[in-house]
């Protein structure tokens, strides 16, 4: 018994001391938090460049699994350079580099010298923009597509082809004004001349950065696809996903079986095509404002006018206007390339089914009558370039194009546009490629606002945004002539009159677009969701006020743009019906149309909503390649881009002790472990001596 309540006695003593180091805790302001908070300071906002995979190689960006570690260094010119190279003593470094210094060739050397853990791409907003930055190839979608272009006559000339490089340590990138004194700039700034500022920097505590951007996927699509679904400890691996998002279509008029007009066999079909995507080194920041959001907005603002002259129900044209906007051009064509293959396979737009009323007309490849794409359209000088596809040598396919061609510059003379057609028998960067591959016959030209090369000197970059396109918001106003709203707006009202004269074989000038309207739109894609015509096409309150971003998602993140592009397509184009809300819903008899509850015009800031009948809808934009059993993931035939999984992006800034330092502190460790094991050790072998007068009482 005695022993017993020795143990009790001892247990209330710990007991005790375990209560009272708790109340001392929580009453004073000593959080397990506060220590880690102090090491650290979270460069916020930090976009991170990712890891993309091809059915044959890797591409971009990956730290270690525990985050990878560098002292910063600044390079603000070649003289920074050479001193990293040549005396940094203290490897590994993390580069914090300008855009000026952002260029393969720097980064590449930095990759190859084996002294740097990884970038941070640090755009100073106080100081100018690199004349121009595009880390697509000078070929972009080089191995896709019927056309392809050479290496000494590039569409992209300022290409740069860092997307298509596996770089093997991480990228971050951070917007900050270095006039901030709280911007993360400046923080890194004053850090680096504080600690790291010395010509000898071995043995010295330094500044140094975290990045953590680790990615699950490795090697290929092919090996990434075949390890998703493996089952580890009962759990499913999940390393990578497919690109993918959807198409946005509508036609006018309805693609209705019930028409009473031309055979479904004779039915001849004008598309109008524009691309929805973009892409960037680093998440999130994908702006796309010359392309695609000009080749959108000018789509957008066609479809409108010609909804307000043919409405969806007319029956008197010839032909129907397909305007469809394709998702994942930027990554070798996913979405033409999922439009042809439905096409061929008999799924579009729907799938048939004959146990419905009202069904809708399949299209395939041979009821193109006419293939129209709108390209990067941001010219102001009131002058634009045909691209045509065919060739003299067949005429079913230079009869439609020619005509066209002339229609366009004939209306283009009334709104001071000119027309060119290229010098060159070869294709940009386009869609229709995708349909020739296919089809080389198949009518067919692209509208760009360059000649023999890219005049957007920041091609799918971070800085491809509102500023380099020198935009301006009018906010209702009427836009200026030599405005982009206007210049946008007159082309739309040129191609629409143009496409009317295709369709119906007569003239209708009444078909106009209110560069006010171009203006409102452009404001939306380029400058804040959060605007008029975004509220009014859905029955959200509202929206994130900033720019949306044009990147692909993958299938368990759909992106935003396709969602809110199709609402806005149905909102310009669509029939205000009298349902209510609750009778807003799909007809299940019809495949045509579809019912959408939208806010409505708002004018007084107060709205009950409207019900809008449209023809609008999506298709998926999923490469066939991930359709295919067996598919040969080195054919090149489809596009088989993925993107890799991760858990977090994350950048921090800390004080890095010297080696030294670090050698001292865990010699200390050791010691400090090695005595407490002798105490404990003395401890337990004289307790009878120590605790005497405790064992005694216990035993009384």
């Amino acid at each position: 018994m005695s022993l017993v309540n020795n143990f009790v006695i001892m247990g209330n003593h710990v007991f005790f001391w375990i209560c009272l180091s708790g109340v001392l805790l929580s009453i004073s302001e000593v959080s397990p938090e506060r220590t880690k908070d102090k090491m650290y300071e979270s460069i916020d906002g930090a976009a991170a460049c990712f890891r993309r995979l091809n059915g044959t190689h890797q591409f971009g960006c990956s730290s270690s699994r525990s985050g990878s570690v560098g002292a910063i260094h600044l390079i603000d010119d070649d003289d920074d350079l050479l001193w990293l190279l040549n005396k940094g003593d203290a490897p590994p470094y993390m580069a914090v580099l300008g855009p000026d210094m952002f260029k393969r060739d720097v980064l590449l050397t930095l990759r190859d010298s084996g002294k740097v853990s990884g970038v941070l791409l640090a755009y100073d907003t106080a100081a100018d923009l690199p004349q121009h930055y595009s880390p697509d190839d000078t070929c972009p979608n080089r191995y896709s597509g019927q056309k392809k272009c050479v290496d000494n006559a590039p569409w992209n000339p300022e290409g740069m082809g860092l997307l298509q490089i596996d770089w093997g340590f991480p990228m971050f990138y951070i917007k900050s004004n270095s006039n901030d004194s709280s911007g993360n700039l400046r923080k890194i700034r004053e850090c680096h001349q504080r600690y790291n500022s010395a010509d000898t920097q071995a043995g010295r505590t330094l500044c140094a950065i975290e990045m953590n951007s680790y990615m699950s996927a490795a090697v290929s699509s092919e090996v990434c696809v075949r390890r998703n679904g493996v089952k580890n400890n009962f759990h499913p691996v999940h390393v990578c996903d497919a690109l993918i998002d959807r198409n946005v279509w509508v036609s006018l008029p309805a693609l209705s079986q019930n028409r009473p007009d031309t055979a479904y066999e004779n039915r001849t079909v004008i598309m109008v095509s524009a691309r929805m995507d973009s892409t960037s080194m680093f998440d999130q920041v994908v702006p796309g404002a010359t392309s695609p959001v000009t080749g959108i907005v000018a789509l957008l603002a066609t479809a409108h006018a010609l909804s307000q002259v043919f409405p969806q129900d007319d029956t008197q044209q010839s032909s129907t206007v397909l305007f469809t906007l394709l998702h994942g051009e930027s990554h070798d064509y996913i979405g033409s390339q999922r439009l042809l293959w439905d096409m061929l396979h008999g799924q579009f737009p729907h799938p048939s089914n004959a146990d419905i009323d009202d069904p809708v007309h399949l299209l395939y490849p041979n009821h193109l009558k006419l293939f129209v794409e709108l390209s990067q359209l941001s010219n102001r000088q009131q002058h634009l370039t045909f691209y045509p596809a065919s060739s003299a040598n067949y005429i079913r396919a230079h009869a439609p194009v020619m005509d066209f061609m002339g229609n366009m510059t004939e209306f283009g003379h009334n709104y001071g546009i000119t027309f060119t057609k290229s010098t060159t028998d070869t294709l940009p960067p386009a869609s229709l490629q995708t349909f020739l591959v296919h089809d080389n016959k198949l009518p067919g030209v692209v509208i760009a606002d360059h000649e023999a090369g890219f005049t957007n000197r920041y091609y799918n970059s971070i800085f491809d945004d509102a500023s380099t396109l020198n935009y301006t918001y009018y906010n209702g106003s009427v836009p200026p002539e030599d405005s982009l709203a206007s210049f946008i707006a007159n082309f739309s009202t040129v191609l629409a009159q143009s496409l009317f004269y295709m369709a119906t074989k007569t003239k209708n000038t009444t078909a106009s677009v209110d560069a006010t309207l171009v203006d409102e739109l452009l404001h939306c894609y380029l400058e804040s969701m959060n605007c008029s015509i975004f509220n009014a096409a859905t029955f959200q309150s509202r929206f994130e006020d900033k720019p949306p971003t044009f990147y692909i998602g993958v299938n368990a993140y759909p992106s935003v743009m396709a969602q809110l592009t199709g609402q806005t397509l149905a909102y310009l184009t669509g029939q205000v019906t009298n349902k209510t809300k609750e009778q807003c819903v799909a007809d299940p008899q019809s495949q045509v149309y579809q019912y959408l509850w939208m806010s409505g015009k708002n004018e007084n800031g107060n709205s009950t909503g409207v019900c809008v009948k449209t023809t609008m809808n999506y298709s998926i934009a999923e490469s066939p390649a991930f359709s295919i059993e067996g598919y040969d993931w080195a054919s090149g035939q489809y596009s088989t881009w993925t993107e890799s999984t991760w858990n977090e992006f994350r950048v921090r800034m800390f004080l890095k002790p010297s080696y030294r330092h670090e050698v001292v502190t865990l010699c200390i460790g050791i010691a400090v472990m090695f005595f407490s094991f002798v105490i404990v050790f003395f401890i337990n072998t004289r307790s009878h001596v120590l605790f005497g007068d405790v064992l005694v009482a216990a035993s009384c």
